[in-house]
């Protein structure tokens, strides 16, 4: 079989591996975050409860499998194992529920804040579009052509349950690469499945691009929308500590909050994807992007209660006040009126 130089190996574990690196301890803080929200709003709105236990659900699932992804490529080096192990789309329908979820949230959050509801519409078009073309990419992907009995299995051919099954990430000339057992390491090229169907990559593509647009449109609205609020953003940071500190908290929140991360995210994974097919590049921003976006609802989560709770205790400081001064301007007006009568008085006694 034909062999790719063994420095991509580098490129595919390394890539893998980094990714895994970073994947890991940000679902360490997504459930930090978690346990913190149950604990400090144990009141909060049931969907929101419900909606934080589901973005925990399906990140540890998503972190579960991925390590049959590490375990693979990074320990075992496909020594003994089914190459096919990371093609199929188990994965990635894993994250896709999570960035489901996260941008759904997100759309909420913009009708809520907007006064104006088309640019929610013009973000809501291309996510419900995306999603479209992700369901069928899903659905092309496991009955694509049901087998036929004029077709027998041949031995070295894939088996008839994943023959025409295409694979989903990455496409189908990377998922060609597997790494040989035999000494020395190197990259071998896996035969094509029999009926492969090119014509349902375009699907996988509108997909991200759909999406990618929608993400850009969410993160520039809530970024304008938040810009433009007068009440501070609680960003959980003490005044007395550095300027440096408070500035970076500040924009960590604020770029968690606003989305803006999340489309950071889309648009490199896209671009890797394309740039660079041959590597796990984007293999390993796509370990990260779940984890990226959990960990921006469950910010946008807490900034939500965070904000509704300073705004209640504006509002009772300031009725506080209010009922402070209507007090004060009672007793001054019937002290003025008393006054007004014993000056009276003292006239009429003079006279």
């Amino acid at each position: 079989m034909p062999t790719m130089p063994v420095r991509s190996t580098n490129v595919m574990e390394g890539a893998s591996l980094i990714g895994a690196m970073l994947a890991y301890p940000m679902y360490g803080t997504l459930v930090c975050q978690v346990s913190s929200y149950y604990k400090r709003f144990p009141d909060d709105l049931r969907h929101l409860k419900i909606l934080v236990a589901l973005i925990l659900l399906t990140s540890t699932a998503g972190l579960i499998i991925n390590a049959n992804l590490i375990w693979y490529y990074c320990i075992r080096r496909g020594i003994g194992v089914d190459p096919r192990v990371f093609q199929e789309c188990d994965h990635w329908t894993i994250s896709e529920i999570t960035c489901f979820l996260a941008e759904g949230l997100f759309l909420k959050r913009m009708w809520a804040l907007s006064r104006k509801r088309y640019p929610t519409v013009l973000a809501f078009i291309p996510f419900v579009l995306g999603w479209a073309c992700t369901i069928a990419y899903i659905q092309g992907m496991y009955v694509f052509r049901l087998p036929t009995t004029s077709q027998p299995a041949k031995s070295n051919h894939i088996p008839l349950k994943k023959r025409f099954r295409h694979w989903c990430f990455p496409d189908i000339k990377l998922n060609r690469v597997s790494l040989s057992p035999s000494p020395p390491l190197s990259l071998q090229v896996l035969p094509l499945p029999t009926n492969p169907p090119p014509h349902f990559q375009p699907y996988l593509f509108s997909s991200y691009g759909f999406r990618f647009l929608s993400d850009g449109i969410i993160a520039g609205t809530m970024c304008t929308l938040l810009y433009q609020q007068t009440s501070h953003m609680p960003t959980g940071c003490i005044r007395n500590r550095p300027n440096f500190v408070r500035i970076v908290n500040s924009l960590v929140v604020w770029t968690l909050s606003t989305g803006f991360v999340m489309w950071v995210t889309a648009v490199a994974f896209v671009l890797t994807y394309i740039l660079f097919p041959a590597t796990f590049i984007s293999l390993a921003i796509y370990l990260v992007r779940g984890n990226i976006y959990a960990n921006a609802v469950l910010a946008l989560v807490v900034i939500m209660i965070c904000r509704l709770h300073v705004r209640t205790r504006y509002r009772r400081v300031a009725d506080e006040v209010i009922s402070l001064h209507v007090q004060v301007q009672t007793v001054n007006g019937v002290g003025n009126l008393g006054g007004g009568d014993s000056d009276g008085l003292t006239r009429r006694s003079r006279s």
